[in-house]
């Protein structure tokens, strides 16, 4: 057996890593996972039972509860096997545990219940060493928790999933789901790692997170296996010590920010309202990738894809100020609704690629691409003669009303006056003819 899916785990900076940390939430008992110091600290008094599966707990370490089922222990001492196990029923002062922790009269020095200390000590869960356990939630306090060493799923180390099924990493302040001040993962003085290491993956979620990279030499943010991972409002910034570096890789993003990395995003299949400054390269994507209302500005190079292939489609996008080129198009890429501004080269790439409803403004060259053999694109393109945003020295583009700025990036559909509004964040007010909405996705940036 192993531990059941749907577990819950716990970690706090106040945990302790020697902490049980978890539990099943369908289980009967109480969720003791959710308190800094474990509930019950058992010494080589206790002893694996002649049923291996089961531990007899000596009185003198704690006594036993029907609330103890469904909580997990960890085994960090005596001769028993190292793990966390499930306690999945009790009996006076014996557990049923998963599995075996041993052989008959082995001693088990172990916490029960208890948060964690560190989200490398808490993805060693997910190992083939504790049954291999699927499906696994895991909390996240915010606070700043440091890596200490290089090595996964150690304590103080970054994490690892393995195993090929939905893992959920999520931050919170105060109560779970709150989606308030992030936690943030820190890579201290370790190199040549990812904070989150995703190898095998499947549909898993990761939300909420800051990962901050220190500046330290190979380190790089998130990875994953397979880009149906999802990685949403979270934060990846300082993998900056190579221009390689990068802050969220072969995921898809939603609702993110990356700064201040050699690439914001290194080989992503679809990106969603993120904003990306500082950077080397702001997004950078897998050809036939899609990205939707992001925001690149400051940056070398803004946005561009790994190879030719596949249509890439980018929509509603703002580049601001970059000082190589803003977006480079590859062969069947395709970039509508969207501004492109201050930046040495705006567009370069293949002629073959098409501009829809693309404003220029103060780029040294608007657009250098070479003339293609296949078909020419619509490029239907606005010039701008007055900046459009709001205050590019603040951060903030969303579109102000200056006549030759802001309203010209108000583009009509068709006859019946309907409208849309050009690059990734709307106009401020009614005078420049765009509509403000109530919680624009790029808010969460």
């Amino acid at each position: 057996m192993a531990i059941s899916q749907h577990t819950h785990f716990e970690i706090r900076t106040t945990g302790n890593d020697n902490n049980g940390g978890g539990f099943f939430t369908g289980a009967t008992g109480t969720d003791y996972s959710q308190q800094d110091a474990a509930q019950a600290t058992l010494t080589t008094a206790s002893l694996v039972n002649a049923t291996t599966t089961k531990i007899d707990v000596d009185s003198g370490d704690y006594t036993c509860t029907d609330a103890d089922v469904g909580n997990l222990i960890q085994i960090h001492g005596g001769t028993a096997t190292a793990g966390f196990y499930q306690i999945t029923a009790r009996s006076a002062q014996q557990w049923t545990l998963d599995r075996s922790v041993g052989t008959a009269g082995q001693t088990v020095v172990a916490n029960m219940g208890g948060a964690l200390a560190s989200p490398g000590k808490a993805s060693f869960v997910n190992s083939t060493a504790n049954g291999g356990a699927l499906n696994l939630t895991f909390w996240i306090k915010s606070g700043t928790y440091t890596l200490t060493n290089s090595t996964y799923q150690t304590a103080g180390g970054p994490m690892q999933f393995p195993n090929n099924a939905y893992q959920r990493v999520e931050g919170y302040q105060t109560t779970r789901g709150d989606m308030g001040t992030p936690p943030v993962i820190n890579a201290g003085s370790a190199t040549n790692i990812y904070l989150i290491n995703h190898t095998v993956g499947n549909q898993s979620l990761f939300r909420n997170l800051v990962l901050d990279g220190n500046s330290q030499t190979g380190v790089n943010g998130f990875y994953a296996a397979y880009t149906a991972t999802r990685v949403t409002r979270c934060i990846g910034r300082n993998f900056d010590a190579a221009d390689t570096n990068h802050a969220f890789r072969n995921c898809s993003l939603d609702s993110c920010t990356s700064h201040d990395c050699g690439r914001g995003t290194e080989q992503v299949i679809r990106v969603v309202n993120h904003v990306s400054y500082n950077c080397v390269e702001g997004i950078y994507t897998f050809t036939g990738a899609t990205v939707v209302n992001c925001l690149i500005y400051n940056c070398t190079r803004g946005l561009r894809t790994n190879s030719t292939g596949s249509v890439s489609t980018w929509h509603n996008i703002t580049v601001d100020n970059c000082s190589e080129y803003g977006v480079e198009m590859t062969v069947y890429g395709w970039l509508v609704n969207s501004i492109v501004s201050n930046c040495t080269t705006g567009v370069t790439g293949a002629v073959t690629s098409a501009l829809d409803d693309v404003a220029y403004y103060s780029n040294t060259t608007d657009n250098d691409q070479t003339v293609g053999t296949n078909y020419e694109p619509s490029q239907r393109t606005i010039q701008l003669v007055n900046d459009p945003y709001t205050s590019r020295s603040t951060g903030d583009f969303t579109l102000n009303d200056t006549a030759g700025g802001g309203p010209e990036c108000l583009v009509k559909l068709g006859a019946d006056g309907s409208t849309k509004t050009i690059g990734a964040l709307p106009q401020v007010t009614s005078g420049g003819g765009g509509t403000v909405y109530s919680l624009h996705p790029l808010a969460y940036n």
